[in-house]
């Protein structure tokens, strides 16, 4: 139903205060993922296996962070023991674990662990087919499916990153097949993120086309009652319920993000990898609000957000989508998914006066 997208999430009203600490015992990995945000710094440094377990045990025990999560790299390319220890450490901390991973390598051993450890499994897929040629062929795609039907058979709380590109949304019968597979993903209780491909991997789609991509989402996710899929869902619960966002939409700087940050295999700590693809840096926390400050003060036409309505729903963007310090590239597509929320917020809003009739289809399609 058209109305059913409003809902409260009891989840992000409790968790406002939720800091991040990705684990990562090693960056490198099994895939060459064409958009991959860390594929140049890997291709430079040849990250390998020669991580510090003790110290970063050690490190898990004194964080205070209330979510912790088992990154890369390919986190399951660490030994499986080294991988229970991680996991039992984290679990005895929170009560519960989480991992993000490309699939290819998970097997008997650790779906047992993922259920031991109530492990939330979060997987890289851009579609079925050919949608996902920027990561995989057809038959690992087709397997890695297998693998989240299996995984959701067996209560496993699954997750998918879905990357925007050329490969799964350049043309709308390629998009109306990604909408089927959203679609089919949700119907299993399996939900995520939907992000833009970086402009500079060469993968990505023209901001024009990207934008009316995100708008036709928006309202294909209304029309249809399709929840839980961000940026969308916590853009709309933002825009009704002033629910936190996620870290894109958080006042970061190259220099220092303060929404998530990074334990490397040694023990260091630095700045989400998003940033430092190019080259990892020590986190400053003097920068932070630097960022917003060059922001506000620089007009919209310079790549600022002086006067931008949407500022404090955005606050420019993750600064990995930008150049020079300036907004998001994805600026318009933002816009656009906040237009068009706006607008059903209003129409809600009005639309819950007594005795007024629903809206007939016509003005539904021109509300949206």
């Amino acid at each position: 139903m058209f109305l059913s997208m409003p809902s409260i999430s009891i989840i992000r009203l409790i968790k406002r205060k939720v800091k991040m600490l990705l684990l990562k015992p090693t960056l490198a990995c099994n895939m060459k993922c064409s958009y991959c945000y860390e594929k140049e710094w890997r291709m430079k440094n040849h990250p390998d296996l020669d991580y510090d377990l003790p110290v970063l045990i050690e490190s898990v025990k004194n964080s205070l962070d209330n979510r912790i999560v088992i990154h890369g790299g390919e986190p399951l390319l660490i030994p499986k023991d080294d991988l229970e220890a991680m996991l039992s450490t984290i679990h005895r901390k929170t009560g519960k674990t989480g991992i993000q991973t490309n699939g290819t390598l998970i097997d008997e051993d650790h779906l047992r662990l993922f259920m031991q450890y109530n492990t939330s499994v979060g997987l890289s897929i851009d579609g079925d087919g050919d949608l996902n040629a920027y990561r995989s062929g057809i038959d690992e795609t087709a397997r890695l499916l297998d693998l989240m039907k299996e995984m959701r058979a067996r209560h496993i709380n699954v997750g998918v990153i879905i990357v925007i590109s050329q490969a799964n949304a350049n043309d709308n019968d390629k998009l109306e097949r990604l909408k089927g597979f959203v679609t089919r993903l949700t119907s299993m209780r399996i939900h995520g993120r939907i992000n833009p491909c970086l402009l500079n991997s060469g993968c990505s789609l023209t901001t024009d086309r990207l934008s009316g991509v995100y708008s036709d989402l928006t309202r294909w996710m209304i029309l249809n009652g399709i929840r839980g899929w961000s940026p969308f869902h916590e853009m709309w619960e933002h825009t009704v319920y002033n629910n936190p966002l996620s870290c894109v939409f958080k006042e970061c700087d190259v220099e220092y993000t303060p929404s998530a940050r990074v334990l490397l295999k040694d023990g260091t700590e630095t700045n989400c990898m998003r940033v430092s693809a190019k080259g990892i840096k020590d986190r400053d926390p003097s920068k932070q609000g630097v960022r917003s400050k060059q922001l506000t003060s620089l007009p919209q036409d310079q790549g600022g957000c002086m006067g931008c309505q949407y500022w404090e729903r955005c606050y420019g963007g993750c600064p990995a989508e930008s150049e020079d310090g300036k907004r998001t590239e994805f600026c318009d597509g933002i816009k656009a998914i906040y237009k068009i929320l706006d607008n059903t917020r209003q129409f809600t809003s009005s639309g819950n006066r007594p005795n007024q009739p629903p809206p007939n289809e016509r003005g539904r399609q021109s509300m949206i």
